[in-house]
């Protein structure tokens, strides 16, 4: 596993298209097309979803060489399972295929396919997480229970907020009115509050990374993670400091970025 330090950093490759699954995609394919087994690690959010519709969609023997991890377990109790078969579901693969943060994992992980939090979460590490932090049990910001709380909802509880595909709740409250709202707090009550995580040294020790943003409400983010230095107040701008990084957003996710960095095609952001 290879070892990062904030010190350091690269050039990285953004990629800006108006549907970004397509080009997350391709990544995996290079690893598939070279390697009996890769070993993927996936969150659980929306960002990933296109990605795994046509994974689940993909040829079988392309299927079976996938390796799925997931990056952070919904639970600090390791016999919940609620993320790890949300995430075999969309893959359509059977839920003990997916290993999880309790599980015995590879010595390597060849590629990470995340979403940054609008907070610059990676996983269930939360802002104040070093780089170099281990696995370990987090506490969950609020924002992140938000953002969370979609895999607690029925097609129901979406409809009657007004939640469409790839929506985080963190950008749709203010606009609910009493009852949504009062639906929405019993469903935020089952969100857990604390996850067992992937560190961050182990994230940044595979050997290629995926940051997936899509939607005007990540665009913040976006510029932050691109720009900033990096620093454990958003654990997001490390991945400056990995040496094999692809930014893929959408156009309303890189409206923020300077020319012509928020157009679409392919650029790179220099170190």
């Amino acid at each position: 596993m290879r070892t990062i330090s904030k010190g350091t950093t690269y050039p990285l490759h953004l990629i800006v298209k108006p549907k970004i699954g397509a080009y997350a995609f391709n990544q995996l394919k290079v690893q598939l097309r070279s390697l009996s087994t890769v070993n993927v690690g996936f969150a659980a959010g929306t960002n990933v979803a296109e990605l795994c519709r046509m994974i689940k969609t993909s040829p079988p023997e392309w299927q079976s060489k996938i390796a799925p991890i997931l990056l952070y377990d919904g639970s600090s109790d390791k016999k919940e399972t609620l993320y790890q078969a949300k995430l075999a579901e969309a893959l359509g693969i059977p839920p003990e295929r997916v290993k999880t943060p309790y599980s015995r994992l590879p010595q390597t992980i060849d590629l990470v396919f995340f979403g940054p939090g609008i907070n610059g979460r990676i996983g269930g590490n939360e802002p104040g997480s070093a780089i170099d932090s281990p696995t370990r049990i987090t506490t969950l910001e609020e924002v992140s229970r938000i953002t969370h709380s979609r895999l607690f909802m029925t097609e129901e509880d979406k409809l009657f907020l007004g939640l469409l595909p790839g929506d985080d709740p963190n950008e749709k409250m203010s606009s609910w009115n009493a009852e949504q709202r009062t639906r929405f707090m019993s469903i935020l009550a089952q969100v857990y509050k604390k996850t067992m995580t992937l560190g961050l040294a182990e994230i940044f020790g595979a050997n290629e990374i995926v940051a997936l943003t899509t939607g005007g409400f990540k665009a913040d983010i976006l510029h932050k993670m691109l720009y900033e230095r990096p620093n454990e107040n958003c654990p997001a701008t490390f991945l400056r400091c990995h040496d094999k990084v692809s930014v893929i957003a959408d156009l309303a996710a890189a409206a923020k970025l300077p020319p012509p960095f928020n157009t679409e095609g392919f650029h790179e952001i220099p170190a």
